[in-house]
């Protein structure tokens, strides 16, 4: 692991919806230079709902798609306070660090095809010093081909961020 100076003070750390969010964001309070230096943008991918309309206008249709999309928002609604748990969470940790409240931020996006697209397309559009992602263990095929998350912002961003893959607790 590189030191924590060589990742900067402008921080974006891509958050998952289980509890090893808290770890990833526990280990990188545990390694910050200057906790009052650092910006931290917090963000987490949802995947976006799709609302298809199949073309079958009957009332049994009507009324599935009615029950599909209450089950939907539900889920959705479930998993927007399931995020919103985390995110506090990982506030307080990096507060009590010593980073200020007003230097970490919060965002969600669901405008792209994955994970992967939606750091990537964050770190394009913000200003980061380095990107902080769980080291998911992948098999050895997934290793050959060279598709973790971290491979393919490597790919993408070579060499102008730095890209933190923490190791992520076994379950």
């Amino acid at each position: 692991m590189t030191t924590s100076q060589s990742y900067g003070n402008r921080l974006l750390v891509a958050l998952s919806n289980s509890p090893s969010a808290v770890s990833l964001v526990r280990t990188v309070a545990n390694n910050l230079a200057d906790p009052e230096q650092t910006h931290i943008t917090l963000m987490h991918y949802l995947l976006p709902v799709g609302w298809e309309h199949g073309g079958d206008d009957s009332p049994e249709a009507e009324a599935q798609r009615v029950r599909i999309e209450k089950v939907a928002r539900q889920n959705e609604e479930y998993a927007e306070e399931k995020e919103e748990r985390y995110f506090d969470r990982a506030r307080q940790i990096l507060e009590e660090a010593g980073v200020p409240t007003t230097q970490i931020k919060t965002n969600t996006r669901w405008d792209s095809m994955d994970a992967a697209h939606a750091v990537l397309d964050e770190l394009r559009n913000g200003s980061y010093s380095a990107v902080v992602i769980g080291q998911h263990h992948h098999n050895l095929l997934d290793s050959l081909l060279g598709t973790s998350m971290a491979d393919f912002l490597q790919k993408h961003v070579q060499n102008s961020i730095a890209i933190w893959a923490v190791p992520q607790p076994q379950p």
